[in-house]
C-alpha cells in the first residue's frame, strides 16, 4: 500500500527506512466508498491523504450550484490547502468520486515527523511547490483560455477524466456549463 507514496517522496529525496518506518506508524490507511466526504465546508480539513487508488474532489457552493474546483487522481496527495495550513474552516469540501484506498496523514502527525526527520521538510517544500504551479497554471487557464482551449487541454493532459467523473463535474472545473461541454465533446468526437 505504501510504495507508490514512497516512490513519490523518493523521488524528490532519497527515503530512509527510518523515515518510512514513520511514516507508517503515524499514518492510517483506508479503504472508503464512492461519495465519502473527507472534510466539509466550515471544517477544519486537518488531514492530508494520499490517493492510492481512486480520485477525489473539492468542491465548494456558488448560488446553490455546486462546483468542482479541484480533481485529483491516485498518486497524488489531497487536501483543503487553506484549512490544512492555518487551521481555519474550509471554504469546499471533499468528496471521494470513486472508491479508494487511502494513506491518511493528520497535520499533527506531519509535524512530528518533519521536527524528527529534516528531509521531509524539503520533500513538503517541494510538493506544495508543485501544488502551487499547478494552482497558478489552473487559475491562468481558467481566466485566459476560452471554453474549447480548456477542453483541449484537460483532453490532452487528463483524457481517463472523461470516463472517470461526472460531466456536469467536469464542466464545473472547466468554468463552463454542462451544455457547453456536451457541445465540445459532440464537436470533438
Amino acid at each position: 500500500m505504501y510504495d507508490a507514496l514512497f516512490f513519490l517522496l523518493n523521488s524528490i529525496y532519497p527515503l530512509s527506512e527510518e523515515l518510512k518506518k514513520g511514516l507508517q506508524k503515524e499514518s492510517k490507511v483506508f479503504s472508503l466508498p464512492k461519495g465519502t466526504i473527507l472534510f466539509n465546508i466550515g471544517e477544519i480539513a486537518s488531514n492530508a491523504s494520499f490517493i492510492v487508488k481512486g480520485m477525489a474532489r473539492t468542491f465548494y457552493y456558488k448560488y446553490e450550484k455546486e462546483v468542482t474546483n479541484n480533481l485529483c487522481p491516485e498518486n497524488r496527495i489531497f487536501i483543503s490547502a487553506s484549512s490544512f495550513y492555518t487551521g481555519q474552516p474550509s471554504y469546499e469540501a471533499g468528496q471521494l468520486i470513486e472508491d479508494s484506498d487511502l494513506i491518511v496523514l493528520s497535520h499533527d502527525s506531519i509535524e512530528k515527523l518533519c521536527h524528527e526527520f529534516l528531509e521531509l521538510n524539503f520533500m513538503i517544500r517541494r510538493l506544495v511547490e508543485t501544488f502551487y504551479v499547478v494552482l497558478d497554471q489552473r487559475t491562468y487557464f481558467l481566466h485566459m483560455k476560452n471554453a474549447e482551449e480548456k477542453y483541449q487541454f484537460l483532453l490532452q493532459n487528463n483524457p481517463d477524466f472523461f470516463q472517470r467523473v461526472q460531466l456536469g463535474q467536469i464542466a464545473s472545473f472547466l468554468g463552463m456549463t454542462p451544455e457547453t461541454l456536451s457541445r465540445l465533446r459532440a464537436k470533438n468526437q
